[in-house]
């Protein structure tokens, strides 16, 4: 016990006499330790934590193509349709999903958003519900050629930029030069299908 009071001692006093090394130590130190905290809160909430409004995400499976030199590719709208054709059992629902950059043009403004293109059972296979209106319906909203013009919008998004004014169901957006319908808002929570912050529009 001694021993250790002395070389506690002995420290505090070569940090005295050495001020500039001091700070430049307890800089170091905080800014790697808040760099550590801040990789580990990424990867909790990527990897470990549930997606908000997901219901048994220990069920939830994401599925790739692999190439040589690319392990894990995207599928196409051709190889989505046949893999949930082909299902069978093996999976209780399969959706199909991909980020893009939106245009937006709204009551004469317009913005480039990050959205999800998503086939029509994405929110059903989520467990996800309606803050106001409806979400997809996998039955009268198909995916590709032909689908319904409707749009989803998240919930942080519709009271950023609608102020959470529930009258927005209904009303049309452009997006990238086609008219959408606004047919309803995810609930709360609810950030996209690998739970990244803020992805205003499903399609």
């Amino acid at each position: 016990m001694m021993r250790l009071w002395q070389d506690l001692t002995f420290g505090v006093r070569m940090l005295v006499k050495s001020p500039v090394f001091t700070l430049t130590a307890v800089v170091t130190l905080g800014l790697g330790i808040g760099l550590n905290a801040a990789t580990f809160s990424a990867i909790h909430g990527l990897l470990f934590r549930p997606l908000p409004g997901t219901e048994q995400p220990e069920e939830l499976v994401q599925l790739y193509r692999s190439w040589p030199g690319l392990e894990y590719g995207s599928n196409s709208v051709p190889h989505f349709q046949d893999l949930r054709d082909r299902a069978g059992d093996a999976f209780e629902s399969v959706a199909a999903y991909n980020f893009a950059q939106v245009g937006i043009a709204f009551d004469g403004g317009s913005e480039r958003l990050m959205g999800i293109l998503a086939s029509a059972n994405i929110f059903e296979l989520y467990g996800v519900r309606p803050a106001a209106g409806r979400l997809f319906d996998p039955v009268t909203e198909s995916t590709g050629r032909g689908a319904h013009a409707v749009a989803v919008l998240g919930h942080g998004y519709w009271h950023s930029r609608f102020g959470g004014d529930p009258s927005v169901v209904g009303r049309t957006i452009e997006v990238n030069g086609h008219t959408f319908t606004v047919i309803g808002v995810a609930e709360e929570g609810f950030n996209g299908p690998v739970g990244f912050a803020a992805f205003p529009l499903y399609f």
